[in-house]
């Protein structure tokens, strides 16, 4: 009886184990998985102390020591879709346990929202997304029944997804005001049920101390950048219309601005059949929506109400109606400026587009057959993959795992070799000059690495290259790099002297992207050619 009953606690976890293994596929074979912001390596750098992400960063840094990178990496990506599927799964089966709480975790792995951002490397969205329903059913339980417990268990849920990522908060404060306004509707609250939610809050203000008071006092290298963002930025952020507008993009969990610039492939480019699954997944989730009103289910009118204000903020500046409301928002709530992309909030959609559209499943299985009823499971199984046609088997062969070249440790190996850099000082130019660079054996654009690679800390590009969106101003080295050096190459030949006076005494240029273009260097009067190999060139500044 024992054995049983571990067997059926575990059941979820194998479950959605077996369906990452499905999403991710032969990015599991040995290698990086390298994608836009996915930029991983050997050796992972410490983050900002200030930030919210440091405890998160520190323990990768300190898993890399034990494991290799890559190993570290993959545990994050299966991960994520095990942890997404299962909190998706606990918070449908409150209403109906049975396999529609497996379809409501399919659904909240497996959709254009997952798809695009997987591409685009955020995996800290991905991380905050898969906490989402955690926290959901974590307030459930100190609402059903309040204590101190479960008040400790549902702050921990919380900081866990502070430290994963700042977008998701304001979405999960909007989440949880509708699930206790909805829980507090009709029957009122239960003795010291405030008292534990205060509790709760105190809990995670406690712990969010380390990043949120610098936040607030904008002494964070985030909350400086956050303050410079404007109407540019929200532009070239903005929600991508697609071919039916902003609001049907939204509504199909599409309209991340990648779509645009080509960065990401949308799951809507492979026809008809796309737009038929996300109309019927929009209908099951009206349908759920009925049937929670009628049944006076109160957590699904909550996300439902979630979701809809989550809809119109999403589609941001990128429809006139929702922009003058975008508008509004930043001139009057400060944090509002970090939402430059407001597709995220979509995270929300999803969440109540799984719980409501398998609250409509779960209802037309009961009039069923077994045989049937695994034959609709099958069913919603297509509908979900049609929907997102790109993700599964590392989103369709988009993604691969790769080795950085053998040069690369080579270059590491030189690097260790000379002189230390004073602390806190890089004197190590990497070139190319971009922030995001072209890595041919990635076959995609990438977060420079450098960092993440090579154990000597070197100084890269913050220009994200993008239209409307300028560098961060708040690295001076880098911009007087950017001005005294990269804006005069063509016209002047004592770069080394200019370098040096920054304090930079080495320069390397990586044989990726548009490296030919750095001929240059060798016009400098000032550069010694130290080394070169078939993947990389090193320079010393001469006196």
């Amino acid at each position: 009886m024992h054995h049983s009953s571990q067997i059926i606690r575990a059941r979820p976890w194998l479950v959605f184990l077996g369906l990452a293994l499905i999403v991710l596929g032969p990015l599991l074979l040995p290698g990086y998985v390298l994608t836009v912001d996915l930029s991983w390596g050997p050796h992972m750098a410490a983050s900002d102390m200030l930030s919210n992400t440091a405890p998160l960063w520190w323990l990768i840094r300190a898993l890399s020591v034990v494991l290799p990178g890559w190993v570290v990496e993959k545990l994050v990506l299966v991960g994520l879709p095990v942890l997404t599927g299962v909190g998706m799964w606990r918070l449908a089966a409150r209403r109906s346990p049975g396999w529609s709480a497996y379809a409501a975790g399919l659904m909240y792995v497996v959709n254009p929202f997952t798809y695009e951002r997987l591409m685009a490397g955020q995996w800290l969205v991905l991380a905050g997304y898969a906490l989402l329903p955690w926290l959901v059913d974590a307030l459930l339980r100190l609402l059903e029944r309040p204590g101190a417990r479960r008040a400790l268990v549902l702050g921990a849920w919380a900081v866990g997804l502070g430290m994963a990522s700042l977008h998701l908060l304001p979405m999960a404060a909007l989440l949880l005001a509708a699930v206790i306004a909805a829980s507090a509707w009709g029957r009122g609250w239960r003795p010291h049920t405030g008292r534990w939610l205060a509790l709760a809050t105190a809990l995670w203000l406690a712990a969010a101390s380390a990043w949120l008071v610098p936040w607030l006092l904008h002494r964070s290298a985030a909350a400086r950048a956050v303050a410079g963002f404007d109407a540019g930025q929200f532009e070239a952020f903005r929600t991508t219309a697609g071919p039916l507008g902003a609001p049907a993009a939204v509504a199909a969990l599409q309209g991340f601005w990648g779509e645009r610039t080509g960065l990401v492939v949308p799951g809507s480019s492979t026809g008809a059949w796309f737009w038929l699954a996300a109309a019927t997944i929009l209908i099951l989730a009206i349908i759920g929506l009925v049937l929670a009103v009628r049944r006076r289910d109160r957590l699904g009118l909550a996300l439902a109400v979630a979701a809809s204000l989550a809809w119109l903020l999403a589609i941001g500046v990128a429809w006139p109606p929702t922009a003058a409301l975008t508008h509004l928002l930043v001139d009057h709530l400060p944090f509002y400026r970090g939402y430059r992309e407001p597709q995220k909030w979509a995270a929300l959609i999803a969440l109540a587009y799984a719980y409501l559209a398998s609250g409509a499943l779960a209802a037309a299985g009961t009039r069923l057959q077994p045989f049937w009823r695994r034959g609709l499971l099958a069913a919603t199984a297509v509908l979900v993959f049609a929907w997102a046609p790109l993700l599964p088997w590392g989103a369709a062969g988009q993604l691969t795992a790769t080795a950085y070249p053998a040069g690369w440790s080579d270059l590491n190996a030189r690097l260790n070799a000379l002189p230390a850099a004073p602390p806190g000082h890089p004197d190590t130019l990497m070139l190319p000059w971009h922030q995001y660079i072209y890595l041919d054996f990635a076959h995609r654009p990438v977060a420079n690495p450098s960092a993440q690679f090579f154990d000597r800390p070197g100084i890269v590009s913050n220009d994200p290259e993008l239209p409307g969106v300028p560098p961060d101003s708040d690295l001076g080295i880098v911009n007087k790099i950017q001005n005294d050096v990269i804006d005069r190459r063509f016209f002047e030949h004592n770069a080394g002297s200019r370098l040096r006076a920054l304090g930079v005494h080495y320069v390397v240029l990586i044989k990726v992207s548009d490296w030919q273009n750095y001929g240059w260097l060798r016009a400098q009067s000032d550069l010694t050619l130290v080394a070169e190999t078939p993947d990389w060139q090193l320079y010393q500044a001469i006196p």
